[in-house]
């Protein structure tokens, strides 16, 4: 799943550039303006297609980088405030209470811990971009809009650095194959 690995990094790429906006935004609670902006963003890459029902949104807390906020495992398009969940540096909720988690949140967890100046992750499985990553070829930018990528996107094969051939899946369910993703995704320079 390549493509699904392309287009992480170009969100991500999008999310490093976008930060230094966030930060100016004047707030009470910079934490709760992130949270609005995990509900805002996810409804509204729901309504253009770009997040389907397994696709996720999150963002660092302001307050505290090694936390961050993600939604419960659901569908983005009903994400609501009560759905949030704060996330730890061990990829495990900070509450003990919390509801069942997204099973592919070690692609947020690792990413922020691999890039200090990643502040939002988005996950989505772009069936445009697929066939990019499954022909081995790198998205680079051809328009002014695509400006915030950097010259060549560095592809994930998830199935290369899945290690457990009893559970060869797609998804990217663990810290290894977290860790391995944010390893790739460190390929794009920072801000």
């Amino acid at each position: 799943m390549r493509g699904n690995a392309i287009f992480v990094a170009a969100l991500v790429a999008a999310a490093m550039q976008a930060a230094p906006c966030a930060a100016q935004t004047a707030v009470d609670d910079p934490d709760e303006a992130r949270i609005a902006d995990v509900i805002t963003a996810s409804h509204i890459l729901t309504n253009e297609g770009i997040l389907d029902s397994f696709g996720h949104v999150s963002a660092r807390s302001a307050k505290n980088p090694e936390h961050f906020y993600m939604p419960r495992a659901m569908p983005p398009a009903l994400v609501s405030r009560a759905d949030i969940v704060k996330i730890g540096p061990e990829c495990k909720p900070i509450a003990a209470d919390a509801p069942r988690l997204n099973g592919e949140r070690y692609i947020h967890c690792q990413v922020y811990k691999a890039r200090s100046d990643v502040q939002s992750v988005i996950h989505t499985h772009d069936l445009a971009v697929i066939p990019f990553g499954l022909a081995g070829v790198s998205l680079k930018p051809v328009v002014a809009q695509a400006g915030f990528l950097p010259p060549e996107t560095p592809l994930f094969e998830v199935r290369d650095a899945n290690k457990d051939q009893e559970k060869r899946g797609m998804l990217v369910i663990n810290a290894e194959l977290g860790e391995a993703l944010a390893k790739t995704l460190s390929q794009i320079p920072s801000c």
